[in-house]
């Protein structure tokens, strides 16, 4: 997942009264390759003024389940950590992710959720406009392996991604393991 440097807390609008939250990726408990590792935090100065307590909570919030996988050919587990007063919830599918940003509504969260969609192989947008439905959007693709282009798609706010016009496309040798 690839978040823009300057996202932060407040830059997404979620379905409760969330009061920190990050993406991590995870690792099976037979797995010695990869550690578990925070990828992105939305103000790292949020969780300096958490209590102990809600550190802890953090802390030893885990899973095996993921809304998106990394460390191919192996298998790490990405996903969130929300921390509601004094309990936290676990963003472990991209139902979760939809439900915990209560729908897609602001850049923030349209960037999160197309990072996430695998099946795009998005790399970033190059263009967005929000409409009643959600986000027209101009995207950058690669499947690393051998495909990669540029297409016009509508994001609507329950997630479903409708590609409206392939743009370019391009083919190359070779495939990228990840």
């Amino acid at each position: 997942m690839n978040y823009p440097e300057t996202t932060v807390f407040s830059d997404f609008r979620l379905n409760d009264e969330y009061i920190y939250w990050e993406v991590r990726r995870g690792n099976l408990p037979d797995e010695e390759y990869f550690e578990d590792a925070v990828i992105a935090q939305f103000d790292e100065s949020i969780l300096t003024t958490l209590t102990e307590t809600q550190r802890d909570l953090l802390s030893s919030a885990d899973t095996n389940n993921g809304f998106d996988v990394q460390c191919r050919p192996a298998f790490c587990p990405i996903y969130g950590v929300a921390l509601l007063n004094d309990s936290v919830f676990i963003i472990e599918s991209q139902s979760d992710m939809i439900y915990f940003f209560d729908g897609i509504d602001t850049t923030a969260e349209l960037s999160s959720w197309l990072s996430i969609s695998s099946s795009l192989g998005a790399t970033s947008p190059k263009y967005y406009e929000k409409n009643e439905s959600g986000y027209r959007v101009i995207l950058d693709y690669d499947d690393l392996c051998g495909t990669k282009g540029t297409n016009l798609i509508q994001v609507y706010t329950d997630g479903t991604v409708e590609l409206i016009k392939e743009l370019s496309t391009e083919t190359y040798d070779g495939c990228v393991v990840s």
